[in-house]
């Protein structure tokens, strides 16, 4: 076996040589050459079933990550302000959005909603934006 997976069936199998060899042209020209026999066979079913999951799997772990980061930019945004205009200025300003808020989101737009009544442990990790009360406890809890 090799490291490029395990083949279908012998037929699908790539034949690699396991020695260099010393070859020379006409001219007395030296070359090294390794033999690398390549199938005409295609990949198995099993080729394109792994890859399509592995890219829907690690398609939805990097959108994970991407909305990780855009939860820890808001919440270093939210310092960033309490710096710049005070904690407590920065609080009431988070609170009067709170308060101007929809209650509920249609279901389509929860993820996106930063103030929403519906977050359960899968829900948050697709959220671009840390609950409104989140925030702001973050924010009193600051010192």
């Amino acid at each position: 076996m090799s490291d490029r997976g395990i083949p279908v069936s012998p037929m699908h199998m790539n034949g690699y040589g396991s020695h260099t060899l010393s070859l020379w042209d006409a001219a007395g020209e030296r070359y090294w050459v390794k033999f690398h026999f390549k199938t005409e066979q295609g990949h198995g079913p099993a080729f394109w079933i792994t890859s399509i999951v592995a890219q829907l799997v690690l398609g939805i772990l990097a959108s994970i990550i991407v909305m990780w980061f855009s939860r820890q930019r808001e919440y270093r945004a939210d310092a960033g302000g309490a710096t710049l205009a005070g904690r407590q200025n920065m609080i009431a300003a988070l609170e009067r959005l709170r308060a101007g808020q929809p209650n509920h989101l249609p279901d389509e737009l929860v993820a996106f909603g930063i103030n929403n009544k519906a977050h359960d442990a899968f829900t948050k990790l697709f959220m671009t934006h840390p609950p409104l009360t989140d925030r702001i406890a973050r924010l009193k809890e600051a010192r």
